[in-house]
Parts: C-alpha cells; structure tokens; sequence
C-alpha cells in the first residue's frame, strides 16, 4: 500500500495518475496533512497494515514533511516503511536535509505530465533502499539506522 501526504489537491491528482497502473485504488490511501499522516500511520500500525512506502511532501499545514519524516524514523514500528519525499522544491539543501533524516528517496515534482512517469521507478528506488537499510542493520544485529 502506499500513502501519500500531500494538501495539494491538484498534485495529489496528478500523483494518483501517475500511479494508477502501480497502485491500484484500493492500495492507495491519502492524507492532506502531517498530523493525519501520523494519526493514521499509527492506526495502520496497530492494525498490522502499515503501508509499503509513504509518499511524502516536505510542505504541509499542521505538522511539515520534515517533522513527520523524523517521527517516522524515530519509531522502531515504521522500520520497514519506505519515505519517498515527493515535493516542489528542487534545493540540494532540502534533499541533502530529507535524505539526513531518513528519506529512502527524494523526487522533485515534475513540470510536466510526462516526468511523472519516473514516480514508479523513484517509489521502487525507496523501497529498495530501505530494504538495503533493514538487511544492513540485521547483519549489525538489529542496530536501527536510518
């Protein structure tokens, strides 16, 4: 499953269609904020359903993408999730700043509808990072790492 945290309505539009032969409907959850998007990670977590990958953006009202990709990473239950931090800006310092804090990914939202194409590949990209970072922390002999 794959939740996206996104309070644009018009990119998680385009988000959705750019998703929807990856994810079908019913494995596809949306929040528009970073307060939803903890309350319903943690709902997701007791109910032993958390989603595969979190589609995050950094720019959010209530609670911003940074402070939810920080809890995420902070709580020994959403170890396996992998974040790909979805967003409109471009700056190396806000991917080197996500990528520090345990973002498995980075994808800048693209100008036009064609480049949305790559957002499957960028979700495989996270997931396959994270899996990287659960097999090395195992061998560590469960150490967490971001």
């Amino acid at each position: 499953m794959i939740l996206a945290v996104e309070d644009n309505a018009s990119d998680l539009i385009l988000l959705r269609l750019a998703l929807e032969h990856y994810a079908p409907p019913e494995r596809f959850q949306s929040v528009t904020d970073g307060e939803q998007a903890m309350r319903l990670l943690s709902q997701l977590a007791a109910a032993g359903s958390l989603p595969d990958t979190v589609v995050l953006d950094l720019h959010l009202p209530r609670v911003d993408g940074y402070t939810v990709l920080t809890q995420i990473r902070s709580n020994s239950l959403f170890n396996s999730v992998a974040v790909l931090v979805y967003t409109s800006s471009d700056s190396d310092v806000d991917r080197k700043l996500a990528l520090d804090r345990g973002a498995d990914a980075y994808f800048s939202k693209p100008c036009d509808l064609a480049a949305y194409r790559r957002l499957p590949g960028a979700i495989e990209e996270a997931r396959q990072h994270r899996s990287e970072r659960l097999s090395a922390n195992s061998r560590r002999g469960g150490r967490t790492q971001n």
